[in-house]
């Protein structure tokens, strides 16, 4: 799986609710999920770091949504993963 960008509005509250995807206008049409993952393999990494912003090096603050081209209708689920800015990083789910 690679990644590949999305531009990305989000609700007052963080969630995603609309994108573009590789040209693709998009809507979120299910309720978004929000997850926290690794940056490496926990297997890879098993020291321990101080509870400090240093946590930041290790996570991933990620979101899995559903959503459907407003012109075609096609409808895909992703993992985006919340950076500053709208350019979020962004995975297509197998389905």
């Amino acid at each position: 799986m690679s990644s590949e960008r999305a531009q990305v509005w989000t609700t007052e509250r963080g969630a995603p609710e609309k994108l573009i995807f590789r040209g693709q206008r998009m809507k979120v049409v299910h309720r978004p999920i929000y997850w926290v993952g690794r940056r490496e393999p926990w297997w890879q990494n098993l020291r321990r770091l101080p509870e400090t912003d240093a946590v930041a090096l290790l996570e991933r603050h990620m979101w899995q949504i559903t959503a459907k081209d407003i012109d075609t209708g096609e409808i895909l689920t992703l993992d985006v993963e919340v950076t500053e800015g709208r350019d979020w990083p962004a995975t297509i789910v197998d389905q």
